[in-house]
This record gives structure tokens, sequence and C-alpha cells, in this order.
């Protein structure tokens, strides 16, 4: 199913998808948490994974906008109750690495989190 920008642009507000988000982020975490200390980016992945699991709320509204990039989740935006967990945790699984060299960034400069919202 197609949806607008405009959807799309709500999805990433929309609380009930901004939960499913944090628990597919919680999710990676955890499994993050228990990678060893060898695993490629691993000093990043774990700075992001306890952020997450500190407030997973903020952290769901950061990595919010590039769930969008997928276009299985951005065709679903009208109707954010019909997007699998699997797609969500596919989709975070994938971004992961990338917000959390973001996320490592702007602690290392000291610049605010950029969050959505």
């Amino acid at each position: 199913m197609a949806s607008t920008r405009a959807q799309q642009a709500q999805l990433i507000k929309n609380q009930t998808f901004l939960d499913q988000l944090a628990g597919a982020l919680l999710a990676a975490s955890v499994q993050v948490t228990n990678e060893g200390a060898g695993a490629q980016n691993h000093a990043n992945r774990l700075l992001f994974a306890n952020a997450v699991l500190v407030n997973p709320a903020q952290q769901a509204a950061f990595i919010a906008p590039g769930i969008l990039t997928n276009p299985t989740i951005s065709a679903e935006a009208g109707t954010p109750q019909s997007i699998p967990d699997g797609d969500v945790d596919f989709v975070v699984a994938g971004l992961f690495d990338i917000y959390a060299n973001q996320y490592a960034a702007q602690q290392i400069s000291g610049a605010p989190l950029q969050v959505g919202g």
C-alpha cells in the first residue's frame, strides 16, 4: 500500500510506532551488550546500546526518520498498526551501526543529541 509523504512524516511521531521501534531497539541493544569486544564497531555500538537501555523512547525518536529509508515500512506509513515487528527489527539491525556512529560522534564532540519529535 502506497503512503503519502505526509503519512510518512506522521509515522515518525506516531506513539504506537515509536513504542514498536523502542522495543526493536531494546532487543538489538541487548544483543549488542552480549557481543564480544572484538565485534566490528563494538565501542560505538555499545555506547549507543547503553543509551537505548537508559532511555529507549529518546533513542527511538533519534532513529525514527532513518526507518523511513526502508521502502516496505515507508509504504505502510498510512497504516502503522500493520507494520510487522520483524520488518522493524530488520531495519533497526541494518541501521544500528550508522546511528551508533552518529551517537558516538555527538557524545565525543559534546553536541546535543539530535532527536525527532
